[in-house]
């Protein structure tokens, strides 16, 4: 039997292996958790496993800070070849009193971003952004933003040349850029036409900048590039520079028009563009009718509270060309909810879900319920033959004051409101058309668009869901259509009091009677709806369940907010008071055995009940499997 072969390498058997299987290993090790400790422990090895296993240490680079700049400098000037590994660059440089000192250090770095042969995702956003441009905000600019457009542009296509991918960002296909001007929050648009030049660029975010005129240079690259999402965040755009940007895509899917809502007020820059020039804007969106699926606008007039019918209609623009796009997303006052959405027959021919924007404000006031209470006109939108899916949704504070479980479930489940909304709903649905209602839930008064890395987005959390909710049950018109749900909520307190008590004291016959009723009531409810009679109304038991719900929901969305964000005040604690007003941390099931539980038989409900009510201490309600939820008062 031959002996077996030797390493004559370092001594290594793992050398021996095939050159195939040792790339493989190497990459399973890299997506290992903690693998970078690993590959750099590797690449210590030896010089024939350094490059390989660099080539997966440096593939993302994120700089949330400037000092970080000299150790991945040392790195790129030891080793040329590792800047060519890099396929994510993110650039997310905290905002600091001395960042003009760090200008050189990061005009050297940028000098490496135009050999990034590999990069396909990259991230830019100004450290001066949010009010500090005065503050080397105009180095920024002058330097860094220069610096970055020659990048793209020597990867840009170009009259008469050859496309070349093997040049530096070559093979980008993300890019995402918040910045700013040297002195105001807008930057200027001209001279980065280039990020409409790019040959692979899939992806595009951009935010606070300035389009204010066409854009000759494009006029050559008519359809020439593969971006299919673009995203325009609080900028200022004009229909002539639209016209120009939509020309270049040769099929682009998904377009938002976010223009300047929350930004530049202080300098006379929030104007409605597009709305002002309805035609125009549509003219502008034809280039790309072959091709959109979903459009978004964003519009200023949302927060002007406009006269809609003072505002330009549209007179010869109509979007029945766009044969693919199957969602718009707008606020009522938008060019393209008053003359296309209402206007059927110059709706695009299979639009399927049309979303409608409330106004978001920063506090409360009567109005900001409006979509809640008082939902707009609907008789126009079964004309549309295509549309199957309607949503309404209205921004929310979370943090405010009202903002608490029971009150916001409360409110938006108020009978006759719900059951306004629901007869309301019934029409739509026998017309195949599904109403959504959302709450997009703010954290945060202060936080606005553009929203830059690590602050919380908003969350949509589901009110209301006309499909869920359904048009088929059982009523009976003297217990189920009552007037007032406070008495059915007595009624099923009374009915749980009297079962708890029934089995302390040796009664199980109530309480086998109590939780008997309970399963019928529920066998009742849950039959097949195809067996129930189809009605638009709904009962006292209904309107329960769906409040419980929602608080349940709201209840869930609070807490997945607080555990998730990233940008937490320095007075914000682990024992943070939560939303519903109790301080503390939260009770487990074994805690809460030793919790003296205190409630008085004789009390009932007061006739100021609803007034004295202010957490979650509410009225009983009951799930859709018959068990009952007590709110009672917990002494510590």
């Amino acid at each position: 039997m031959a002996e077996p072969v030797q390493s004559t390498r370092l001594g290594s058997r793992f050398l021996e292996l095939p050159a195939e299987l040792v790339v493989e290993i190497v990459a399973q090790v890299a997506n290992l958790e903690h693998a970078r400790k690993s590959l750099c422990a590797l690449a210590q090895t030896c010089r024939y496993l350094q490059p390989l296993a660099e080539s997966y240490i440096y593939t993302t680079i994120e700089l949330f800070e400037t000092d970080d700049l000299l150790a991945i400098l040392d790195a790129f000037n030891s080793r040329p070849a590792r800047v060519e590994t890099i396929h994510t660059l993110k650039i997310l440089y905290k905002f600091r009193d001395n960042l003009d000192d760090t200008v050189v250090d990061r005009g050297r770095f940028n000098n490496h971003v135009v050999n990034m042969k590999a990069l396909k995702e990259w991230h830019i956003e100004s450290p001066c952004d949010n009010y500090n441009w005065n503050r080397g905000g105009a180095l920024w600019v002058r330097s860094d933003m220069e610096a970055f457009r020659h990048a793209l542009e020597a990867a840009s296509l170009h009259v008469g040349d050859m496309l070349n991918e093997e040049v530096g960002l070559g093979k980008l296909e993300k890019l995402i850029v918040h910045s700013h001007g040297p002195d105001s929050d807008f930057w200027d648009f001209d001279g980065f036409d280039c990020l409409f030049r790019h040959p692979r660029l899939h992806y595009l975010h951009i935010s606070s900048v300035i389009l204010g005129s066409t854009l000759p240079a494009l006029e050559p690259f008519s359809r020439a590039t593969p971006l299919s999402t673009l995203v325009f965040d609080e900028c200022i755009i004009k229909p002539e520079a639209l016209d120009s940007l939509l020309r270049t895509p040769k099929g682009l899917k998904h377009l938002v028009l976010g223009e300047c809502v929350w930004n530049g007020w202080r300098e006379g820059r929030c104007v409605a563009n597009l709305s002002s020039s309805p035609d125009a804007t549509i003219r502008a969106l034809s280039h790309v009718a072959h091709s959109l699926k979903s459009l978004t606008h964003l519009d200023p007039l949302e927060r002007l509270h406009p006269d809609t019918s003072r505002l330009p209609h549209v007179k010869e623009g109509s979007m029945r060309t766009f044969d693919r796009l199957e969602t718009i997303e707008c606020a009522p006052c938008s060019f393209l909810h008053r003359g296309i959405i209402l206007t059927p027959h110059c709706a695009p021919p299979n639009i399927m879900c049309v979303r409608v924007r409330g106004r978001r404000q920063r506090v409360w006031d009567e109005e900001m319920g409006a979509f809640f209470d008082e939902l707009p006109d609907t008789a126009q939108y079964p004309y549309i033959s295509s549309l199957k899916r309607l949503e309404f949704v209205q921004p929310v504070n979370m943090n405010a004051e009202y903002f608490t479980a029971f009150r916001m479930s409360s409110y938006l489940c108020q009978p006759e409101q719900l059951r306004e909304r629901h007869a309301q709903a019934y029409k739509l649905w026998k017309h195949g058309i599904t109403t959504v209602l959302y709450a997009e839930v703010h954290r945060k008064s202060s936080l606005i668009p553009p929203y830059l890395y690590g602050e919380q987005t908003p969350r949509l959390l589901s009110i209301y869901d006309a499909e869920d909710v359904g048009f088929h049950r059982k009523l009976d018109p003297d217990t189920d259509m009552a007037p007032s749900i406070l008495l059915e909520n007595q009624s099923v307190f009374k009915r749980m009091v009297a079962a708890v008590i029934a089995s302390h004291n040796d009664h199980p016959h109530e309480l086998d009677h109590a939780t008997a009723s309970s399963e019928k009531s529920n066998e009742e409810n849950t039959a097949k709806p195809d067996d129930l009679p189809e009605t638009d109304q709904l009962s006292n038991d209904d309107i329960l369940r769906l409040k419980n719900e929602l608080r349940r929901r709201i209840q869930r969305c609070q807490a997945e907010m607080r555990a998730t964000v990233s940008d937490l005040d320095d007075s914000e604690t682990d024992t943070e008071t939560d939303s519903d007003g109790y301080g503390g941390p939260l009770l487990t099931m074994d805690e809460f055995s030793d919790v003296e539980i205190e409630f008085d038989l004789d009390d009932g409900f007061d006739e100021g009940f609803e007034e004295s009510v202010d957490t979650d201490e509410d009225l009983d309600e009951m799930d859709e499997d018959g068990s009952v939820d007590l709110d009672v008062e917990v002494n510590w």
